[in-house]
């Protein structure tokens, strides 16, 4: 400041100014000088909100730039305008299947425990008691078909690029189950050493041309036939497991008790599933097993987890990891 004042003019106070003068002087000159310093900090603060405005609108259109590039690459990878779809499509229609096709995460382990996937080595309805909650066993079956369906439904889509989700068969498991370990009396470690072999068996005659020679020798008819076969055998076991029929000697099955809660239950499941599909409501199979669990538990039929144990890492699959026996499985009195 000192360069900017004119030596020549006489800077000195006035010595016929009392003291209360030259205070308020003063007064005046801290007071502009507080309001000028003042007048700077809002005038930053305004060029702050200016370049962090400027930042925020940077920001957002760098995730645009990214999002338009992934959406860019899934269209190139997976060939969406050849197939005339698009991304929005695709989710919506991954989002629909999986919601359609999630009961199965639940149901399979309850079915393969009736083989004695369990600790207790139990059969039949006797392992309806071992649940994913409270059985290492069964928590890892439930594991094995999340993995099992993410891992099918991964390779069907990058390397086949055809939008088809794979999971466990509801008629296999019931065939392994009903079939394989109860009827012909062979362990579940036997059972799935024949899975196993005839996985190997299936990929080999799928790199061949065996496969499609295979299914063109097959009748229409009987292939619907097959079809309307397995689901019709899975039909009979969810009616048996919700107690709408039971065993009878005379006629081999009859009509439950409808005095019971849990046949109850499952006509109420069965009515609200109905419902839904005769709406076409997307995942009205899921959207009926949730309303009749829900439903289920002031009755006192489903059983409840502690809050704390909802989320949680998955089981592990060690229990059932390659627990084959296949010396076992060739063995023909089992």
């Amino acid at each position: 400041m000192s360069e900017l004042i004119d030596p020549s003019i006489d800077t000195s106070i006035d010595p016929s100014l009392d003291s209360s003068m030259v205070a308020s002087l003063s007064d005046n000159l801290n007071v502009s000088e507080g309001r000028g310093k003042e007048q700077v900090l809002i005038s930053n603060g305004q060029n702050s909100k200016n370049i962090g405005a400027v930042g925020a609108v940077g920001g957002v259109g760098v995730i645009d730039s990214v999002f338009e590039r992934f959406v860019d690459f899934l269209d190139s990878f997976f060939e969406l305008n050849k197939n005339k779809t698009s991304v929005r499509t695709e989710i919506l229609a991954g989002v629909t299947t999986f919601i359609t096709m999630a009961y199965i995460i639940f149901v399979n382990p309850s079915i393969l425990r009736m083989a004695g996937i369990n600790s207790g080595h139990a059969l039949g309805d006797m392992a309806n008691k071992y649940t994913i909650s409270n059985d290492p066993l069964v928590a890892s079956v439930f594991t094995a078909t999340c993995l099992s369906s993410a891992i099918g439904t991964l390779v069907m889509g990058i390397f086949a690029n055809i939008p088809f989700a794979l999971a466990p068969g509801m008629g296999l498991n019931a065939f392994f189950t009903f079939g394989v370990c109860l009827g012909l009396g062979y362990s579940w470690q036997q059972a799935l050493g024949a899975v196993f072999i005839s996985g190997i068996v299936f990929i080999v005659i799928t790199i061949t041309s065996l496969q499609k020679k295979i299914i063109d020798s097959i009748p229409y008819n009987l292939k619907l036939a097959i079809s309307g076969g397995i689901g019709l055998f899975v039909a009979l076991i969810g009616l048996k497991s919700g107690k709408l029929i039971v065993a009878n000697p005379a006629t081999l099955v009859s009509i439950g008790n409808f005095s019971d809660k849990s046949t109850l239950l499952t006509l109420f499941g069965i009515i609200v599933t109905a419902v839904l599909m005769s709406r076409k409501i997307s995942g009205a199979i899921l959207i009926g097993i949730l309303v009749t669990t829900v439903v289920g538990i002031p009755l006192g039929i489903t059983k409840t987890i502690p809050i704390n144990q909802l989320i949680s890492l998955p089981p592990s699959v060690a229990p059932t990891f390659f627990a084959l026996d296949l010396p076992g499985m060739l063995n023909v009195g089992g």
